[in-house]
């Protein structure tokens, strides 16, 4: 039964990349009084694959991601750093005398922060363990951190109380940058006020940064 939710956290679902069967090529904003914005869209998967689409709108709202597309067709950008803070991700089999290991929650302390996730079928916890500030001559080392050093900070971290991990079936580091848009909207600064916003991006499309607890 172990090894039956160790191979199921090993290939959950954060293996799967959804795929909607159409994807975003690019918006315009026209003169259209009732729908003034025009957005082409692509089929990627079945009979249509490969034809192109567009769609009349009077708004379009933007969350796509990180890498939005929406957000680069109105001229936006993500301004800040782009990783400066290291996380090690682990789901693991472990004995504790922490008392709430089996519940989701935030631990802050001196040395750092951890959230901890209970993962399906009550054997396996997800820990997210704070690696501190990434240097900015990393150059992404910091995502060859051994599992290892990531359960020695757990311990850190999590001190009084201790953490003795048996077994690991998935572990990874990550790093996160703390990114802001420069505006939500189609419309430019010198143009406020002088016509309606008709394309507003929202989520990861404005702003990225971890949704992990920040160190106190």
């Amino acid at each position: 039964m172990l090894d039956y939710f160790l191979e199921a956290a090993a290939n959950g679902p954060a293996k799967i990349e959804p795929n909607y069967g159409i994807e975003f090529v690019g918006l315009e904003v026209g003169q259209d009084a009732e729908y003034p914005v025009s957005v082409t869209v692509r089929y990627v998967a079945g009979e249509r694959e490969g034809e192109e689409r567009t769609i009349r709108a009077k708004y379009v709202f933007g969350c796509d991601g990180a890498s939005s597309g929406v957000r680069k067709a109105i001229g936006r950008k993500l301004e800040g750093k782009g990783a400066n803070h290291a996380w090690g991700v682990m789901d693991v089999l472990a004995n504790t005398d922490f008392p709430d290991i089996r519940t989701k929650c935030a631990i802050n302390s001196r040395n750092g922060s951890i959230l901890l996730i209970p993962r399906e079928g009550g054997l396996l916890f997800r820990m997210y363990v704070d690696l501190g500030e990434v240097a900015a001559d990393d150059n992404r080392k910091v995502r060859q951190t051994p599992v290892e050093e990531i359960i020695k900070r757990a311990n850190q971290i999590i001190n009084p109380y201790s953490v003795d991990v048996k077994s690991v079936a998935w572990s990874s580091v990550y790093e996160v940058g703390h990114r802001l848009t420069d505006h939500f909207d189609d419309v430019d600064t010198e143009d406020r006020g002088t016509r309606v916003p008709r394309v507003f991006i929202a989520g990861d499309a404005c702003h990225t940064h971890s949704a992990k607890p920040a160190r106190v």
